[in-house]
C-alpha cells in the first residue's frame, strides 16, 4: 500500500498586500525526499543533515538563547538543508525575488523546512 503524502501549506501575509500569499508547501511521502515550494519553485531537502547543525538549532530553541545566536543557528540550518543541486537556485530566489522575501515570509519558510526535517522518521 503506497503511503499517502502529507501536505502542509503555510501562508504568510506581506505587509504591503491585502491577501495572504502561499509562502511554502511541503509535500513528502514515506521514503521519498522531502520537498518544499517557495513561490512556485520546488526545492529538495537533504536526506541527512550534520548532527552539529541540528544540535545548534535545538540549543537555539531555548528562550534564554540570545536572538543573534538563534538567527545564526537558523541561517546555518538553511545553508545546509537544501540539496546541493538546488542551493544556488534557492539562494538566488531568497535574494532576488520580486517582491522581496521579507523576514516574516522567510521565518515561515524556515519554520516549514524545520518541521519537514523533524517529521522524518529516525
Amino acid at each position: 500500500m503506497a503511503a499517502t503524502p502529507a501536505k502542509k501549506t503555510v501562508v504568510a501575509k506581506r505587509d504591503d498586500a491585502d491577501e495572504e500569499v502561499d509562502a511554502v508547501e511541503v509535500l513528502a511521502a514515506e521514503g521519498e525526499p522531502s520537498t518544499f515550494d517557495v513561490r512556485d519553485e520546488t526545492f529538495t531537502l537533504r536526506d541527512q543533515l550534520p548532527g552539529i547543525i541540528m544540535l545548534r538549532l535545538s540549543a537555539a530553541a531555548d528562550p534564554k538563547t540570545p536572538q543573534p545566536k538563534q538567527m545564526n543557528a537558523m541561517l546555518q540550518f538553511v545553508e545546509h538543508a537544501v540539496v546541493a543541486e538546488d542551493q544556488d537556485r534557492f539562494n538566488e530566489l531568497l535574494l532576488e525575488a520580486d517582491p522581496s522575501i521579507e523576514i516574516d515570509e522567510m521565518s515561515k519558510i524556515v519554520e516549514t523546512m524545520i518541521e519537514a526535517v523533524a517529521a522524518r522518521p529516525t
